[in-house]
């Protein structure tokens, strides 16, 4: 138990003997689960100290002898400690509410700096200022829907379904560059301007903008690359594909370095500063994989396709298509969580900080949060 918890969190365990207890008609056992998670979110603690009084007294109050001389012998530190539930967090603060789209915002991204905001819905490409919410550019593809954007520090680039990309500048508000990749599904800007363009038989290549002959073409992946992304200093590139395999190449040669396969489509992944690697799936699933000491850890999985996820020092920020925010430790502890219900919701994104995320609503408004400033704190 203790290293189950361990692995998935005290809410996790809970969930898979609430689910185990309604299968076998358990009532009792049932309704004593429900009242432990209650509590444990009453007390909002991580030490057992805090939540052991309130079990206790339950306890007493229900004549159950046994379990309050077992709560006694824990308060005493005599008994095991299992409970490694994270701190209720702060409700989040709501910034800004964005319009400016008159169709549903299916594609959002952070620039580098957390500074700007830009939105995508059908052709139509809007810059937006995060801190003030003014509309700073409103662009459109010369050619068809937008089914791609990647936001970078100095540039931002969108594709359509045909392979048309336009890099755009985000200061001046005006398209720098535009050419043709048929079949393009996935993208990603480096160093030094390069850029890594991925296609849907899973062919992937290198190029320097404003070339239009490929730098390097590497060995492509089983499927549709889904997610591209460079690593610390471009040393490293990083894809995944549509049937879940995930490749780590050597940026200046092409080299393969590390393969692994996943059981779902891979949507999201970041490297980590000391060079591990999260891939977020098509189902939820999260991985961290340590591909140089051939470790990988499973963490909770969200409920919903993981849309957005990055790396701040030694913690790791992921957000998925349920409006799910969850924020983890380099040990796999969940630091941080909230949760938005929503039918509208069609696409979110995330600040690599974890400080802000941004959801696409179906009625074509973007709505903007960030972490109260205690929590911050905290």
């Amino acid at each position: 138990l203790d290293r189950a918890v361990h692995a998935k969190g005290f809410e996790g365990v809970l969930d898979e003997a609430r689910s185990a207890a309604t299968d076998l008609g358990a009532r009792p056992i049932l309704r004593g689960l429900l009242r432990i998670s209650h509590l444990i979110r009453r007390s909002g603690q991580m030490d057992p100290s805090h939540f052991l009084p309130l079990w206790r007294d339950r306890c007493l109050q229900l004549g159950w002898k046994d379990r309050v001389s077992q709560a006694d012998t824990m308060l005493q530190g005599q008994g095991p400690r299992l409970l490694r539930y994270a701190p209720t967090p702060e409700p989040p603060e709501w910034m800004l509410t964005m319009e400016g789209h008159p169709r549903p915002i299916q594609l959002l991204s952070f620039s580098e700096d957390g500074r700007l905001l830009a939105t995508a819905s059908g052709d139509e490409l809007c810059i937006w200022e995060c801190d003030t919410g003014r509309l700073r550019h409103r662009l459109r593809q010369p050619s068809g829907r937008i089914s791609l954007l990647h936001f970078d520090a100095e540039a931002a680039l969108t594709a359509n379904s045909v392979g048309d990309i336009v890099l755009w500048d985000p200061a001046g508000g005006k398209a720098v560059q535009s050419w043709c990749t048929p079949g393009v599904s996935a993208m990603a800007l480096g160093e030094d301007g390069i850029l890594a363009v991925g296609g849907w038989k899973g062919e992937v290549s290198i190029y320097r903008l404003g070339e239009s002959s490929a730098l390097l073409s590497l060995p492509g992946l089983s499927d549709g690359v889904s997610a591209l992304r460079f690593g610390p200093a471009g040393a490293y590139l990083a894809g995944g594909a549509e049937d879940g395999s995930l490749c780590i190449w050597c940026a200046k040669t092409g080299e393969v370095r590390e393969e692994s396969h996943q059981h779902s489509a891979i949507t999201a992944i970041d490297f980590a500063v000391d060079g591990r690697l999260a891939a977020g799936m098509n189902d939820g699933e999260l991985r961290i994989w340590d591909w140089r000491r051939s470790r990988e850890r499973k963490l909770p999985a969200h409920g919903s396709r993981i849309t957005a996820l990055g790396f701040q020092e030694d913690q790791l920020h992921v957000a998925s298509l349920d409006g799910a925010i969850r924020s983890w430790s380099s040990r796999g502890e969940l630091l941080y969580q909230w949760e938005r219900d929503s039918d509208s919701l069609r696409g979110v994104a995330l600040q690599s900080n974890g400080r802000r995320w941004v959801m696409g609503q179906e009625d074509g408004t973007a709505v903007l949060w960030q972490r109260s400033g205690r929590e911050q704190h905290k």
